[in-house]
């Protein structure tokens, strides 16, 4: 096993979903990963979508986009952004479960 800071597991992206991303993501395209994780499908979604292409990825741990920038920075993808928001339904703040008060954002919904 190979864990993250914040414990969760790094996975390797399933093989099917890899080929999956690289038969119908091209160059130039934009992706949004909500709850990225640790950030397997981001990464190859970002490998996919370059040249001119990115990946944005909306996060609630703050551990979790270190590790992920760390990874996109190592593996040299510099077209994927992370985002310390939450994505959900309604506009509004939501406390985020462990998040300090100044870590709290605005809620956005997007359709």
């Amino acid at each position: 096993a190979n864990p993250t800071r914040s414990g969760q597991e790094r996975r390797p992206l399933d093989p099917a979903v890899a080929s999956l991303l690289r038969t119908q993501l091209r160059p130039k395209q934009n992706v949004v990963d909500v709850g990225p994780g640790s950030g397997s499908f981001a990464l190859e979604a970002a490998r996919a979508v370059a040249p001119g292409g990115r990946v944005l990825c909306f996060e609630t741990s703050p551990e979790n986009i270190s590790d992920l920038l760390a990874r996109a920075h190592a593996s040299g993808l510099e077209n994927l952004k992370a985002y310390s928001y939450a994505i959900g339904q309604t506009v509004g703040w939501q406390a985020v479960p462990g998040a300090a008060m100044s870590e709290r954002r605005s809620l956005d919904s997007f359709h």
